[in-house]
């Protein structure tokens, strides 16, 4: 693009600058920096930093000097990302020693793209509201971890490659924000300073060398090639971005301030250039006074043309004709064009739209996968089961998958036979493939089949008032703590899908008491990410591959603490990042654990809590709305009339800030007593003696007035007497040993020592009040000895 445009509406502009010096024409004088310094002055609060412009180097990337970050145009308009002069497409790339140079005297430095070079530019402020297209589209294309630049400006480049001879178009339909950029563009290299923020381009340092850059995936090459440069005509093309310039400079960009003038112009440049004019003509449209800060309008009206659709309309033979109807044929001469009197189309044609092919409507149900290891044909499809039906995947077999298809066979181009439309797909490089499977909601592994399809609820502003109603005076009996909890619980896991809460939340309480209704509203917002089970074996059982793409877990009156199988299993779920996941016939596999899990029960014993339990947050649900129906028939009305999307649109947008679930775990009396009934036989046997307040010694102790110590008589007696513990209730996991009672009595103060240089290492215990203050204390809970 042209450094900036006189007053005339010519392109004016300066080579690279060698060691900073003032150019003799006087243009580079007229370029200002936003604090009033001239260019030749570069000197400023922020320089470009020259070391992030190896990896570029490694790579191959053609360099080019670009402005300073604080340049001004004439009209005060940033030149930080234009090349410095107008013929940046032609001239030689600068080396890796002149570019740092370059940045060392102040300037920004650009990366010219090549036929090979495949960038993707994606500006989060151009996003739709509320949307992330650059997230959309890694996992919708399989999109690998390629190297990425942060852009100053909140975006980011990342840098991959495509064949050299494969044109793509600047944009695709439905992901706004988002630029393919290639041979013909340039982007600002990383180390240069973005001319508004003032932040640097900086490198990813978890992503690869750029010298490593992965291809991009076919089904985005496929969606992205340039499919109308044969339906264009001969033009299309035929001008470079400078001839477009020139053309242009002979035009007054004031005479065409109305659409019906301006289209034609603007559509004949971009068939003209097959679309890589767009700064030139964007720098002509702004000499337009009316125009000057509708940039960026009309680089979207640009992008939203096609070679086919402009070059059926406007050919750039409608500029020449403008040219000499201006006077200014001497332009057309000198680029060696069309004489005026050549026919061109004044009406545009109705835009062809290409039809899908087999490939493509095979890629839409059918990818195949490395899982395991192992080649396999997954299908995707409803599982008929839920309403609405849930996406699932099936696994296939190479030799099942053909099968499959044998009756509907085809002929291809060029083959003798007809074959199966699953050996044609099979066989071709477009078929939709990834090395692994994948839970990925932060998109990171596009190489790999990614089972995330985002919540079921779009959210909303609203009312749902009445489930904060039932969160708060109900579901946590009124403790507002509680509550906040559990609302903060519910927003992490909408907000942070990929990261564990590392903590269940568990409702206790009598049936009919609304328990279920908030894991059903939340089942209706994660949608395919959500799971009701009803019994440990549907969430403990050995085949467990179901769960792989869960991201909320409802165990309603699905567990009890007894099942210790299943207990080992809940306690993976809640707490372990990487679990094992096993599908019928197929090998065991590794894979993220992002299981939010919220139980139900009606039982006392809820979960299987220790004394140090950080895994768990219990709640006593009030019965005060048991048997309510026209509360709870009120409340599922408002849920499905704007409420769920309410809810997911408030929790959504609920400030977190560094809160996590495991660091707030509300120390509740529901906890504490799960705890008690979770105790293992030695501390069981210790609360016991805890509540009669006597110890089973011989000798009577004062226990209640003073400390007591123990000799070796009384320590075995202790240990005789939880020995028929055990006895008496069958238990048979545990062993009367000093051992065992020592540990379990030091939650509650019991210490052990030498007396006198000699063996004897008698027990003391604190005062029996102060013992069961410990004791509750390690508990969480209150009152328990009263």
């Amino acid at each position: 693009m042209s450094d900036f445009i006189d007053e005339n509406g010519r392109a004016g502009g300066t080579d690279a600058p060698e060691d900073a010096k003032e150019k003799s024409s006087g243009e580079f004088n007229s370029v200002t920096r936003a604090d009033g310094a001239t260019a030749k002055d570069r000197a400023g609060p922020s320089f470009p930093d020259p070391r992030s412009l190896a990896p570029h180097a490694k790579a191959g990337h053609e360099l080019l000097a670009l402005h300073a970050a604080g340049d001004r145009d004439r009209k005060g308009r940033a030149l930080g990302k234009a090349p410095v002069g107008s013929g940046w497409r032609t001239t030689s790339p600068l080396s890796l020693a002149e570019a740092e140079e370059h940045m060392a005297s102040g300037g920004n430095v650009g990366v010219r793209l090549r036929g090979c070079d495949l960038v993707i530019d994606a500006d989060p402020r151009n996003y739709a509201p509320g949307d992330d297209a650059l997230r959309r589209l890694r996992a919708d294309f399989g999109l690998r971890d390629c190297p990425t630049v942060e852009t100053g400006g909140g975006g980011f480049h990342l840098y991959m490659r495509k064949p050299e001879d494969l044109e793509v178009a600047n944009s695709l339909p439905g992901y706004p924000g988002v630029e393919f950029k290639s041979l013909g563009r340039q982007v600002v290299a990383a180390g240069s300073i973005h001319p508004d923020t003032r932040r640097f381009y900086a490198w990813d340092p978890l992503d690869d060398d750029p010298s490593t850059a992965p291809f991009a995936p076919n089904a985005l090459l496929d969606v992205i090639r340039r499919r109308d440069r044969q339906n264009a005509g001969a033009e299309a093309g035929e001008h470079s971005a400078e001839e477009l310039a020139l053309l242009l400079g002979g035009l007054d960009a004031r005479a065409y301030g109305t659409n019906d003038l301006w289209m034609p112009i603007a559509m004949a440049a971009h068939h003209a250039t097959a679309g890589l004019g767009e700064d030139e003509f964007v720098a002509w449209c702004e000499t337009d006074p009316e125009f000057a800060d509708d940039g960026e309008r009309v680089r979207k009206r640009w992008a939203s043309f096609s070679w086919a659709k402009s070059g059926r309309a406007y050919t750039v033979k409608t500029i020449y004709r403008e040219l000499h109807k201006a006077g200014r044929g001497d332009i057309v001469e000198a680029v060696g064009r069309a004489s005026p009197e050549e026919d061109f189309p004044d009406e545009p044609e109705a835009e062809a739209k290409p039809a899908r092919d087999l490939i493509d409507c095979m890629n839409e149900r059918f990818c195949v996968v490395l899982n395991g290891g192992k080649f396999a044909v997954f299908m995707e499809d409803e599982d008929g089961v839920f309403d609405p039906p849930r996406r699932v995947w099936t696994k296939m077999s190479r030799a099942d998958f053909i099968h499959y298809h044998e009756d509907v066979r085809v002929r291809p181009m060029g083959s003798k036979r007809d074959l199966s439309v699953a050996e044609v797909w099979l066989s071709d490089p477009r078929r939709r493939k990834y090395r692994g499977i994948v839970m990925d909601p932060e998109g990171r592994h596009g190489d790999k089949l990614n089972l995330w399809r985002g919540w079921a609820v779009e959210p909303k502003p609203g009312d749902w008032s009445l489930m904060k109603e039932l969160i708060e005076d109900v579901l946590c009996s009124g403790d507002r703590a509680s509550s906040n909890f559990v609302l903060r619980w519910i927003a992490y896991m909408l907000q942070k899908p990929g990261v564990s809460p590392e903590v269940a939340i568990c409702f206790r309480g009598a049936e009919g008491t609304g328990k279920g209704t908030l894991g059903r509203a939340l089942m209706a917002i994660t949608g395919i990410h959500g799971l009701t089970v009803s019994s440990p074996a549907q969430f403990a059982g050995r085949f467990n591959a179901h769960l792989r793409s869960v991201a909320f877990l409802f165990a309603d009156e699905a567990f009890w603490p007894g099942h210790k199988e299943a207990e080992g299993v809940l306690k993976q779920l809640v707490t372990e990042p990487v679990i094992a996941y096993e599908a019928k016939g197929a090998d065991i596999v590794p894979g993220r654990n992002l299981v939010h899990l919220m139980m139900a029960s009606n039982n006392e014993w809820v979960v299987p809590a220790g004394l140090d339990a950080r895994r768990f947050a219990v709640f006593d649900v009030s019965d005060r709305r048991r048997g309510d129906e026209a509360f709870f028939r009120a409340l599922n009305d408002q849920l499905l009339n704007g409420g769920l999307a309410a809810m997911a649109h408030d929790l959504m947008a609920l400030e977190l800030g560094d809160w996590r679930p495991a660091r707030h775990v509300p120390k509740t009396q529901a906890l504490a007593d799960q705890k008690a009934l979770s105790l293992d036989p030695t501390s069981k046997w210790w609360m016991g003696l805890l509540t009669r307040g006597v110890l089973p010694t011989t000798e009577l102790l004062d226990w209640e007035s003073k400390p007591v110590a123990l000799d070796s008589v009384a320590k075995a007696e202790l240990v005789d007497d939880f020995d028929r513990f055990l006895k008496a209730n069958r238990i048979f996991s545990a062993k009367a040993t000093h051992k065992s009672v020592v540990a379990a009595g030091k939650a509650f103060g019991l210490e052990t020592g030498r007396t006198g240089g000699g063996r004897e290492r008698p027990w003391s215990l604190p005062k029996l009040s102060e013992a069961r203050r410990l004791f509750e204390v390690r508990l969480g809970a209150s009152e328990l000895f009263e």
